[in-house]
């Protein structure tokens, strides 16, 4: 019987190549070539070797591998995102990663913290009345209180305000009071419920008009300040005084006034740089002795203000 053996070709070449197009087999620490943050380590040496594919730690020069700290960073399923901070509070954060970090940390900066003035047309009695300055601007921090409260009371009844629809709260001890009937002033010194409030002196009956008002600056922060304002009434007698008074916790702190060359729209003006510690009140009043009521004159913003400006 005649036998026919045939050839079968096999390779027994250690090599490897990349693809059936190769032209050149090669061992695979040589086949396999390391990128930009990839590392290729053989192991075990002349025996059952090994090959390892590691990444590298990423830096600011070298791609790789980053870790996120979890209280700046959010990972789900290979998403990353930034833990964001809205609450706008002046917060502790260590790093600025938060859309609000800047207005968490304003209280460090320098700058205006509040100007505001009168947009009403507000009558001064004789004596010194706190401003009604009901409009604000540049107040980051929240620290003018410009808000109003309006009514009319529905009682007579001595240092007393009664109103069933005031809505008012113990916050409102401190403010001002002012009787639109009559143009005469008051402040609260005392809560008993929401439809009713002690006054200073008695000055509010049955179907009198009034305005409750805050008025006031308070510092956030311990510091230098500078404090400007300016009174300017429609008209006062000659002769007759005009004072623009700050008030610091209810204590006056400073006063400039002037007997007005001219009569008609007179102003006071004064600067001054003082220390306030934080929480302390600041309030704009006037004072004219003329005898009689007196407007303000509400022809700008620039008329009637209380602007205070951070130093240190």
């Amino acid at each position: 019987m005649a036998v026919t053996w045939k050839k079968i070709a096999y390779d027994i070449d250690p090599h490897s190549l990349v693809s059936a197009n190769d032209t050149t087999p090669g061992y695979l620490n040589g086949k396999l070539v390391a990128g930009e943050g990839i590392d290729l380590t053989k192991g075990n040496d002349a025996g059952d070797e090994t090959l390892t594919v590691s990444a590298e730690d990423a830096t600011s020069a070298n791609k790789g591998i980053a870790s996120f700290d979890a209280d700046n960073f959010a990972v789900s399923s290979g998403a990353v995102s930034l833990n964001i901070d809205d609450t706008p509070v002046n917060g502790e954060l260590k790093q600025p990663v938060s859309s609000n970090w800047a207005f968490d940390h304003i209280a460090d900066m320098h700058g205006s913290k509040a100007y505001a003035y009168s947009t009403t047309a507000q009558v001064l009695n004789t004596g010194s009345v706190a401003l009604v300055l009901d409009t604000e601007s540049y107040d980051a921090l929240n620290e003018f209180d410009s808000s109003t409260m309006t009514g009319t009371a529905d009682a007579t009844e001595a240092n007393k305000l009664h109103d069933a629809d005031g809505g008012f709260s113990a916050a409102n001890v401190g403010d001002w009071l002012w009787n639109t009937t009559d143009n005469t002033y008051a402040t609260i010194t005392g809560y008993v419920d929401s439809g009713e409030l002690d006054l200073s002196t008695s000055m509010m009956a049955n179907g009198e008009g009034y305005v409750l008002y805050k008025s006031h600056f308070t510092a956030t922060t311990s510091g230098y300040y500078t404090i400007t304002a300016c009174v300017r009434v429609s008209g006062i007698a000659s002769g007759k005084r005009l004072l623009t008074i700050i008030t610091v916790n209810d204590s006056t702190t400073l006063a400039t006034g002037q007997y007005p060359a001219f009569t008609t729209n007179p102003l006071c003006g004064l600067a001054a740089v003082v220390y306030l510690a934080a929480n302390d009140v600041v309030r704009l009043l006037a004072n004219q002795d003329q005898g009689s009521a007196q407007s303000l004159d509400i022809g700008g913003a620039y008329e009637n203000f209380l602007s205070v400006h951070r130093l240190s």
